[in-house]
């Protein structure tokens, strides 16, 4: 009888430990990760891909501002040495991307200061120009102020004169007259009538000429009397667009000298060290250009996907827009970064709703403002929508955490390499990751049992 139960016991020892040894979980059941920190958002999340915008370098050699035809001088250009840039390149702002030759940026920069110097030169003669005909102007003005003031004392005098002249040779021909009858009357000498008589022939002939000569003068004294009238009531105005005249010469003739000062201002900073940079930070997708080539003004010579503008546009249901604006935080959360949460930011909301999906949905653009991640259009992921956000916490992904009735817990290797149980109180949570209060700091290492391997026991 005893042996009997010693032989009971011992097969029962041997299916529990069997037991025991099925349940127990091997290395290969589990990933050992760290416990991060920094922010955890909820909110609306929705789903979507990226988008980049093409940025393109140009290069404006400002030709509007080139005379040198006028001079019969052949205009300078600038030529390519080298490209640097090819697709797929990274490059960041001030990135070398081309190279000029050295002879052709130093023909166009003596180009643009013989332009400056000529410009400079306007400006100068303009001025002068100015200063001198200013006192003409003034002078004008004046004389026709006065000329104005005494038009009607001028022209009655005119007029005055003309009717006097014309009495006195009436006067001279009656008195003429009367000498001659007194000849006639007391026989008078034939030498004295006949010098009488062609005294009064040329006196009459002079008052025809006078009474035929009056009305075109009272026509011409006219003219000058409402010609001074007229000069006098528009001196002012006459003045003004003179004066305005020069100025807008001088003006126009600093604008220029401006404009090329600018000209030559960007070139220096832009390609006077014979380097054209990347105006942007972002990829290189094409190149338009190569060595020998002239650049031509504003010419799409490299396109970029632009780094500055990465962005993903999604759906927002007519319940939940009202509650965004443009500028509102948001988080992006790329399939290809995972348990990554880069910032962005709203930049657009389409007041027009479309149904593409069935039901109304404004379109939303959110833009990326990590510009140190590298992506690529057509990635997706998701836009999380902040409603509630915790800042600088720690967290561990939801499916670490174990929950024994009102208690949690966290899994981890001990130093003999066993799986332990680490006790943990839980805050906040997304949905993916949840905040940890206490038990864990930051970078410790836990546990995460395989998603395949409790899939397999599940079966």
């Amino acid at each position: 009888m005893r042996k009997k139960n010693t032989a009971l016991i011992f097969v029962l020892f041997l299916l529990i430990a069997g037991m025991s040894t099925g349940c127990q979980k091997s290395r290969e059941d589990y990933s050992e990760i760290e416990v991060k920190k920094g922010n955890i958002a909820a909110g609306l999340t929705k789903e979507g891909s990226i988008s980049i915008k093409t940025a393109y370098e140009t290069i404006d050699l400002s030709d509007e501002t080139f005379n040198t035809s006028e001079e019969g001088l052949e205009k300078a250009v600038l030529q390519i040495e080298e490209v640097y840039a090819v697709p797929g390149l990274a490059v960041n702002e001030e990135v070398p991307v081309i190279k000029l030759t050295d002879e052709s940026v130093q023909e166009y920069k003596q180009m643009l200061e013989k332009e400056q110097k000529k410009a400079e030169r306007d400006v100068s003669l303009a001025e002068m120009e100015k200063e001198e005909k200013s006192l003409d102007i003034e002078y004008t003005y004046q004389k026709s102020i006065a000329d104005g003031e005494n038009a009607e004392e001028k022209y009655n005098l005119t007029i005055q004169t003309l009717e006097n002249n014309i009495k006195s040779l009436q006067d001279e021909i009656a008195a003429c007259q009367e000498r001659i009858r007194s000849l006639e009357n007391n026989n008078g000498s034939s030498a004295e009538l006949s010098v009488e008589r062609s005294n009064l022939s040329s006196l009459e002939t002079r008052l025809q000429t006078a009474q035929s000569e009056k009305e075109s003068k009272e026509i011409q004294a006219k003219q000058e009397y409402e010609q001074a009238q007229l000069n006098y009531d528009y001196a002012a105005d006459v003045k003004e667009n003179a004066e305005m005249e020069l100025e807008t010469a001088v003006t126009e003739a600093q604008t220029r000298l401006t404009d090329i000062n600018h000209a030559l201002e960007q070139f220096e900073a832009n390609v006077g060290d014979g380097l054209i940079k990347a105006s942007c930070n972002g990829t290189v997708v094409s190149v338009n250009c190569k060595a020998g080539d002239i650049l031509e003004n504003d010419k799409k010579i490299i396109a970029y996907a632009d780094a500055n503008q990465i962005t993903m546009t999604v759906g927002v249901s007519q319940n939940k827009i009202l509650s965004f604006h443009v500028g509102d935080k948001v988080n992006l959360k790329l399939d290809v970064y995972e348990d990554e949460v880069i910032p962005g930011e709203i930049i657009n909301l389409e007041p027009n709703a479309s149904n593409d999906t069935g039901e109304n949905e404004y379109q939303v653009t959110v833009r990326m403002t990590d510009n140190e991640k590298t992506v690529y259009t057509d990635m997706t992921g998701k836009v999380v929508f902040t409603e509630k956000e915790v800042e600088d916490v720690l967290f561990v992904p939801v499916e670490s955490i174990i929950r024994k009735d009102t208690t949690s817990y966290v899994e981890a290797y001990d130093e003999n390499g066993n799986v332990k149980e680490i006790e943990v109180k839980t805050g906040f949570s997304d949905g993916e990751n949840v905040e940890i209060t206490s038990g864990l700091e930051e970078g410790q290492k836990i546990l995460v049992q395989n998603m395949e391997d409790e899939s397999e026991e599940t079966e």
